[in-house]
């Protein structure tokens, strides 16, 4: 968008972009496996993909990933979690063996915090260049490895604080997350960078002190 903007004549000074704000506290699960009944879910690695199920998510793209994460490794497990009413059929159209993918239709953020903290590796896919993907957001506040479509990936860098992936390349997405779920460390290392990421750039208060500053300079009497 502010590349738009500059092409269109617009003054790089009179530009101000304020990237979106999650207010996310901390959340370590005492009992990962407690959390994990509670959800029905299998013990074991599991990948994580929250958000809507709109077309420009790459669905597809990850069923068809998946299948070859499986072949690597059969230990895990997909969780799909949507508000959207259809996220079971959704996902039961992945061709995937059974019992690999476990769609859960939840609107509650309590409940979606719990279901990312007890994720290995969460996923976005969507090649979008515009717009700011929250799942982004919740994923990096809750501490997880991504593995992110480069479009969409605003802000964050390739084995810095995400793993990047072209968003329509079933068999690199897989790549992907199978390192990542082979390498507890550096599952970890990004994990904790995009935490410290979220930290930097996507509190409120810092971002509300910015949206003031501008307001105080469009608001302010000619000199």
């Amino acid at each position: 968008m502010v590349e738009l903007l500059r092409a269109g004549g617009v003054a790089p000074e009179r530009i101000e972009l304020v990237p979106p704000g999650l207010d996310y506290p901390r959340f370590e699960p005492a009992d990962r496996r407690a959390l994990e009944r509670r959800h029905g879910l299998p013990p074991g690695p599991k990948v994580v993909f929250a958000g809507n199920l709109c077309r420009y998510q790459n669905l597809p793209i990850l069923w068809r990933a998946f299948a070859a994460v499986r072949k690597a490794r059969p230990d895990a497990h997909l969780v799909v979690a949507s508000h959207d009413p259809d996220v079971t059929a959704t996902s039961g159209e992945a061709g995937l063996p059974p019992g690999s993918v476990t769609p859960i239709r939840d609107g509650n953020f309590e409940r979606m915090r719990e279901l990312l903290a007890v994720s290995d590796v969460a996923v976005s896919l969507s090649a979008m260049q515009f717009g700011f993907p929250i799942k982004l957001l919740n994923y990096m506040a809750a501490g997880k490895a991504i593995v992110a479509a480069a479009p969409s990936a605003k802000g964050l860098e390739h084995l810095e604080t995400a793993l990047l992936v072209p968003p329509h390349d079933p068999e690199a997405v897989a790549a992907g997350v199978v390192r990542l779920l082979d390498d507890a460390e550096l599952r970890a290392r990004l994990g904790t960078r995009a935490r410290a990421h979220f930290e930097r750039e996507h509190l409120w208060p810092p971002l509300v002190e910015r949206m003031a500053q501008v307001y105080a300079r469009v608001l302010a009497p000619p000199p």
